[in-house]
């Protein structure tokens, strides 16, 4: 059976995640499409 509060607790966000929220924070739409733009140029 899953351990959820076990499972919760190895959980870290990826990275690319934690900058959207930053930069979404933060607000602009231009903000938004540079990040979205760097995002999508990685692959």
């Amino acid at each position: 059976m899953i351990d959820f509060k076990e499972e919760l607790s190895k959980f870290k966000p990826i990275l690319e995640i934690d900058e959207l929220e930053e930069n979404l924070e933060d607000g602009g739409v231009k903000d938004m499409m540079d990040l979205l733009e760097k995002l999508t140029d990685n692959k």
